[in-house]
């Protein structure tokens, strides 16, 4: 996933998405404030391509929420944070991926 607001952009890896938002979990928590609006594109793997009626999701976002997520016990000592996006309604799903 990659997201783009007026800084310079993000990958990230989703773990939830739909055509409503994407939830997602980064180290980059503090980079992202609630209520920003960012341009994000998405995009699911081809072993997900029978779950997805699209290959691509792509337009903006506002952040709705961004949590820290609790230490697992014997991960590394880095925070983790759980960030929600909810798509705009310029979101567009797009069935094939970008040639080239």
């Amino acid at each position: 996933m990659g997201t783009q607001g007026l800084g310079p952009s993000k990958q990230e890896t989703a773990t939830n998405i739909s055509l409503a938002g994407v939830y997602f979990e980064t180290e980059q928590g503090e980079g992202y404030s609630v209520n920003e609006v960012l341009t994000t594109s998405v995009a699911i793997p081809e072993s997900q391509s029978r779950v997805f009626p699209f290959r691509r999701v792509a337009g903006r976002g506002r952040v709705v929420r961004v949590h820290e997520l609790p230490q697992q016990e014997g991960a590394s000592r880095t925070k983790r944070f759980g960030v929600a996006l909810e798509f705009g309604e310029d979101i567009i799903a797009l069935t094939a991926l970008p040639t080239g």
